[in-house]
């Protein structure tokens, strides 16, 4: 037993400079340097797998059995009978990754479960650090925050003036800014590195601004949200923010998907929601549209990265597809039938989280 505590405690560093390597690689597979993020990312993850795989308690984990059925194994079930036609070799590549990542993530919790402020410190500490080198390089964001903040509220937006300081387009840029800010306020929070937080917030949100994109304010605002409901679900007060933020939610996401699948497009509230989020209504549905022409809405296309399904289509019928939504996404690549088990499988966690009061 103190042998095997003390091979842990050696590796443990090990482990910490892998996860940093993981957040490098997965930053820059966002940026003009893809490959390399690509490349660090995966052996980073591979040698975490490697070095901590053997104490891993999987009884503790086979829910995530439940995932990897919808992810896995009915996919595999699809390319065995044929129903997905187009790709099979990019759906088994896909579902090879995929199932290695949900190993990693196992991996992952066992050994910072009850450490989780050191993973939080690593992803900041070099999503920082990124950043700050990208606008070195880049050199073009301004500090003229009156002006954003009053162009992203009158969503006049111009593309030409929004900054993607080296990523491929600007809402990573904002992806990253807002979880960068996120990290920071957790540090905040827990009262650690608290000038070097301070700071990180203040320059995510300026960098937020200079991308001009809405989505990272709506995920810190649902985040505000849910670690409120998290650390007052036990009081009335908590218990009001937590149903109406689910009902605000649903109302939302059934909106979206019913303008999608159902909407009429001549309708004022179809182009006026269109119009709001960038067009995500429209091209949403000319996606589902074309699902609807190469396979089937029940199994999808099969599960693939945005990138090979806008290549697969090419391919096969010169048509081209803009999936900028996780949940159309997952019914593109999918089906209804995986979606639903993807979906699902989020609300268990949020659940799960309710339960143990952990955000």
């Amino acid at each position: 037993m103190e042998d095997t505590r003390l091979t842990r405690r050696w590796i443990q560093p090990w482990i910490a400079t892998s996860v940093a390597l993981v957040s490098v690689g997965a930053t820059l597979n966002y940026t003009s340097y893809s490959l390399i993020g690509q490349m660090i990312q995966v052996m980073a993850q591979l040698a975490i797998v490697l070095l901590a795989c053997w104490w891993v308690d999987l009884k503790k984990y086979t829910w995530i059995l439940y995932l990897m059925f919808f992810t896995t194994f009915l996919p595999l079930l699809g390319v065995a009978f044929g129903l997905y036609q187009q790709a099979p070799r990019q759906v088994l590549i896909y579902i090879s990754y995929f199932s290695f990542s949900l190993i990693y993530m196992v991996v992952l919790a066992e050994n910072f479960y009850s450490n989780i402020d050191k993973y939080v410190t690593i992803w900041q500490m070099v999503i920082l650090v990124i950043l700050i080198i990208l606008l070195v390089i880049n050199r073009d964001i301004t500090l003229n925050i009156g002006t954003l903040i009053q162009a992203l509220i009158e969503d006049e937006r111009d593309i030409n003036s929004r900054v993607a300081m080296g990523f491929n387009n600007v809402n990573q840029l904002g992806s990253f800014s807002g979880m960068l800010m996120i990290l920071s306020l957790y540090q905040v929070c827990k009262k650690k590195y608290l000038i070097i937080s301070i700071v990180s917030v203040f320059f995510s949100f300026v960098l937020i601004m200079n991308s001009g994109s809405r989505t990272p304010l709506l995920c810190l605002t649902l985040a505000a949200l849910v670690a409120t409901f998290a650390k007052l679900r036990k009081t009335w007060f908590g218990k009001i923010i937590g149903i109406a933020t689910a009902i605000v939610m649903t109302i939302i996401v059934g909106g979206f998907l019913y303008l999608v699948f159902w909407g009429n497009v001549d309708s004022n509230l179809y182009q006026a929601v269109d119009e709001f989020t960038s067009y995500r209504v429209s091209l949403c549905a000319s996606a589902m549209t074309i699902l609807s022409q190469q396979a089937n809405y029940i199994f999808g296309i099969g599960p693939m990265s945005s990138t090979n399904i806008r290549g697969v289509l090419d391919a096969a019928s010169r048509q081209s597809v803009v999936i900028d939504n996780s949940i159309i996404y997952y019914v593109f690549s999918n089906g209804i039938v995986g979606a639903f088990g993807v979906v699902s499988f989020f609300i268990y966690l949020i659940k799960k989280m309710n339960q143990s009061g952990k955000v």
